[in-house]
């Protein structure tokens, strides 16, 4: 946890400073004496109370929280002096002294636990279409172990592929959905959980009549979804669709775009593939 100076100088009633007050820190939660370090970092500690150095400071440093502060020294009557430590060099809070409605923290993988209720933005930058993107999640108390959920309709991560691809029948069967050799650049998952992904397609039937199966494969095992598009009329027609599925991936798993005809053949004209986080875990 982070630390903060003890951020008091004592004085006399002129404002000279007392060197050897004696300032004695207890936390304000449960009157217990806190723990007073001797640095910001690292595990040594100083006395409670510590003694103010010649300029009446106090070298020492405390965690987050509230205190109350015991002074006293020769001359000078006993009082009780109010701080909080509330560093801010980490982008760390915490929680209860956020006030409704205070901006969520950006970072750029989701911590492994949070505190019920705390919001993160998830920074990315994955070199798909988008460039940077921001997911924003709040963390939830529930059973599932993916606590992190998304809040609202977030920014998807996008993959296009342009120019012209042909699938035939040889790349692939009418049972079983396959890949074909236009391909997609990967969108690997940033976060193991449930994620929403879609595909779509435009195409031209090179032949009078076709079947054209568009899919996408989701999750491990893999869930499979498809959309069927029969054209009859003959060669040169243009068609678009595509689907939408719901379904876990791993941290680093990519969802696998599936396309096949049973009869002639297609030509892309542009194809298309995002994805958008529900529910994710801290990995």
């Amino acid at each position: 946890m982070a630390r903060t100076k003890i951020p008091l100088t004592i004085t006399d009633l002129a404002g000279n400073s007392i060197a050897g007050a004696s300032v004695q820190v207890r936390k304000r939660t449960d009157g217990t004496l806190t723990t007073i370090y001797q640095a910001e970092t690292g595990p040594a500690s100083v006395t409670n109370p510590i003694f103010t150095d010649s300029r009446g400071r106090c070298n020492g440093w405390v965690e987050r929280g509230k205190y109350n502060a015991t002074i006293s020294a020769s001359g000078l009557e006993t009082y009780t002096e109010i701080f909080n430590a509330a560093p801010a060099g980490d982008r760390e809070a915490d929680e209860l002294w956020l006030p409704a409605g205070a901006a969520a923290r950006v970072v750029t993988a989701l911590p492994a636990t949070g505190v019920v209720g705390e919001e993160v933005i998830l920074r990315l930058n994955p070199g798909t279409e988008n460039g940077i993107v921001f997911w924003h999640f709040r963390y939830d108390s529930g059973p599932q172990a993916e606590k992190w959920v998304a809040m609202g309709q977030q920014e998807a991560l996008t993959v296009v592929a342009g120019g012209i691809g042909q699938i035939t029948s040889a790349n692939g069967i009418t049972s079983t959905l396959s890949t074909n050799n236009f391909t997609l650049a990967p969108i690997a998952a940033p976060h193991s959980g449930m994620y929403e992904c879609r595909i779509e397609v435009g195409y031209m039937m090179n032949t009078v009549q076709a079947l054209m199966d568009v899919g996408v494969a989701v999750g491990n095992p893999a869930s499979y979804d498809y959309m069927s598009t029969v054209t009859v009329a003959g060669t040169g027609l243009t068609a678009s669709g595509g689907r939408t599925i719901t379904g876990y991936l791993d941290k680093g798993e990519t969802p696998l775009p599936l396309y096949t005809t049973n009869a002639g053949t297609a030509s892309f004209a542009r194809k298309k593939m995002w994805l958008r986080p529900l529910r994710l875990l801290g990995d």
